[in-house]
């Protein structure tokens, strides 16, 4: 938040904080096309898609929607791998 100098810690305590308001095109997967279709139907910030029922977004853009809601709950269960993983 703080660029370039600062870093900003997101821990289990302070995520949603600092991650539900900000506008639902800041999280991972969300370009235009999802933007406006979730905006077209009141959901603008990450918060607002975590808070939603899962079946909404699900609805409005299938697969990819539920994903998006999990995202937006912190729910991933992708292993972390090191960037010069094979």
């Amino acid at each position: 938040y703080k660029k370039p100098d600062a870093t900003t810690v997101i821990s289990p305590e302070n995520w949603q904080q600092l991650v539900w308001p900000l506008p639902v095109e800041d999280l991972l997967y969300v370009g235009r096309s999802a933007a406006r279709v979730l905006r077209q139907h009141g959901i603008g910030t990450i918060g607002q898609l975590a808070a939603s029922p899962r079946e909404v977004p699900e609805l409005l853009m299938g697969k990819l929607g539920g994903q998006l809601h999990d995202y937006a709950n912190g729910l991933d269960r992708d292993p972390v791998k090191p960037q010069d993983y094979h």
